[in-house]
């Protein structure tokens, strides 16, 4: 048992001792070669480090059991030469705060104890020792302040005669004896923001049990160049969170009945785990998944915004700190993320550029974003997917319907299949899924000037715009469209559009933008010679045959 109490003890004091060196951004692979032209550094830098590879090496059973673990970078390079560097790693906190409770279950199970065995003879409950560990933590530096003098000799900028670091005008290059290259970005409103949520600080979540309120998950916001915003929610945070926040509230509620875990799996037949997994799934989380679009204005560190349902955000920000109050939901704090960091590959994941050379009917590993989906059937889903450099379509899926809900737009996943292609289309079939921590939305990309060019294969699958289109006859009828059912309406719709004299095909892919969704409905609407913009993911059908997900005729 003495072993067992050292071994939570030592988890403990690594969590607070190793954020005292942690006041990196994002490890980079070497810096660019231009450095020419460097322009004045005076000003903010902000950077996100994610502490969970840090915490990974150091204690790899611990850090599987924590949910997203951030620590956020602000650097203030003032006029006078000096410089104010703050590092806020109190996410800790609550990240230690789910991650101890598998932590715990698991060595009690390598030591042969029960939690209730390991409590009796620790003389505290799993949370009394939780919160013991956390009370030791917040006696460490959570928040760090170094300032000094720092000197720029062109695009060459040293602190205190130590560090140094290159300056590129987009972004600052430190050297870090334990961290290597590390990168700041310009503070600013646009990017992407992450607010860790509690649950209990939700509106109408105050009868939750203690535990549940506990809960903890990450709220992405991205604010766009062009005034919109998308707020999404990160799931791999919030389930890891929520199933063991379940798992103590069940075991509590077990315990104040007399109730053992073996009385349970004799009565039911199954285990308490299994139990667990059949309570969350009986649950209505669909408030938490909402994704959340609109338009917002920012002026003079206030920003305001409108989402399309009508929902208000209102809020200030400085620095890489964000304060916003969203209507009938909460007040967050977001903290300023790297985009490169978000979009970084896992270990073992294909580059865009591997996938593209890989060998038909070959296994390939992507990680990717969730942009859209097909109608989830028979254990099977199509996703299309995005990274920062190219698009996948994920033929028929392996995918539970319950695991069909987890594939919200944005949401990261890390998929296994077999590179595959018909009629001119690239795809991955035979495939499976995990979800992995990350959130993004991917713009379209303006496509309108590569129709009818060879180039425009090069973005297959990415969502693109088009604009300017002419609609044309379908067929010898006049009609504008045409019904791949006509009688039943439950297939998909086809309309020809042309651009500088050109016609290219269109279709409305049912199982993606049914018959009751906006562009179906504009598509059975239109007239020959309407003018239009579109939006739609560039399938391929033995030629370019985007499938539409909007249409505005102007």
């Amino acid at each position: 048992m003495k072993k067992l109490l050292s071994c939570l003890l030592l988890a403990a004091m690594f969590l607070s001792l190793s954020l005292t060196g942690a006041w990196s951004g994002r490890a980079l692979a070497e810096a660019p070669a231009d450095q020419a032209g460097a322009e004045d550094a005076v000003g903010v830098w902000i950077g996100l480090v994610d502490m969970l590879p840090i915490l990974e090496e150091e204690d790899a059973d611990l850090a599987k059991h924590l949910g997203s673990v951030f620590a956020s970078v602000t650097l203030e390079l003032l006029e006078d030469g000096s410089y104010d560097l703050e590092v806020d790693s109190t996410s800790m906190i609550s990240a230690f705060r789910v991650g101890m409770v598998g932590y715990i279950e698991e060595v009690c199970e390598q030591f042969g104890l029960t939690v209730e065995e390991f409590e009796q003879m620790n003389g505290k409950t799993v949370s009394e020792t939780i919160e013991e560990s956390i009370a030791q933590m917040e006696t460490g530096d959570l928040v760090i302040h170094e300032t000094g003098t720092y000197v720029q000799e062109g695009s060459e900028i040293t602190f205190d005669g130590s560090d140094s670091c290159t300056f590129t005008g987009d972004a600052l290059l430190i050297e870090l004896d334990e961290y290597g290259t590390v990168e700041l970005t310009r503070a600013g409103t646009v990017g992407l923001w992450s607010a860790e949520v509690r649950l209990g600080d939700v509106e109408g979540s105050e009868e939750l049990p203690a535990a549940l309120q506990d809960v903890t998950f990450n709220r992405i916001l991205e604010l766009r160049s062009d005034d919109s915003f998308i707020l999404s929610m990160d799931l791999e945070s919030f389930y890891r969170s929520y199933r063991n926040a379940v798992k103590v509230t069940f075991l509590e509620s077990l315990e104040e009945s007399g109730v053992t875990a073996a009385d349970v799996e004799k009565v039911y037949g199954k285990t308490v785990e299994e139990v667990v997994d059949g309570l969350i799934a009986e649950t209505d989380l669909s408030p938490l998944e909402q994704v959340l679009t609109g338009s917002y204005t920012e002026k003079d560190g206030e920003l305001t915004g409108t989402g399309d349902d009508g929902t208000k955000l209102e809020g200030s920000w400085s620095r890489n700190k964000m304060t916003l109050k969203i209507e009938d939901y909460a007040t967050l704090q977001f903290t300023h993320l790297s985009t490169e960091d978000v979009l970084a590959k896992g270990e073992g994941a294909m580059s865009y550029a591997e996938y593209a050379a890989a060998e038909m009917d070959t296994e390939v590993v992507i990680e990717a974003y969730v942009q859209a989906h097909q109608d989830w059937w028979q254990d099977k889903v199509t996703v299309y997917a995005r990274d920062a450099d190219g698009a996948y379509f994920l033929y028929e899926m392996a995918c539970s319907e319950e695991d069909a809900a987890l594939l919200l737009p944005g949401q990261k996943i890390r998929v296994t299949g077999v590179k595959s292609e018909w009629s001119g289309e690239v795809e991955i079939v035979d495939a499976s899924f995990e979800i992995v921590r990350g959130s993004y939305l991917f713009n379209p990309v303006d496509l309108t000037e590569l129709l009818g060019e060879e180039e425009l294969i090069d973005y297959q699958n990415q969502l693109a715009s088009f604009r300017g289109l002419t609609i044309e006859a379908y067929d010898d009828t006049g009609a504008a469209f045409a019904y791949k059912d006509s009688d039943g309406k439950t297939d998909d719709l086809y309309f020809k559009a042309s651009k500088d004299g050109k016609t290219y095909d269109f279709c409305v892919e049912f199982y993606l933008c049914g018959k009751d969704t906006d562009v179906y409905k504009a598509v059975e609407a239109l007239q020959v010679g309407d003018v239009v913009d579109l939006e739609a993911f560039l399938y391929w059908y033995n030629g370019a045959n985007p499938h539409v997900t909007a249409i505005i005729v102007k």
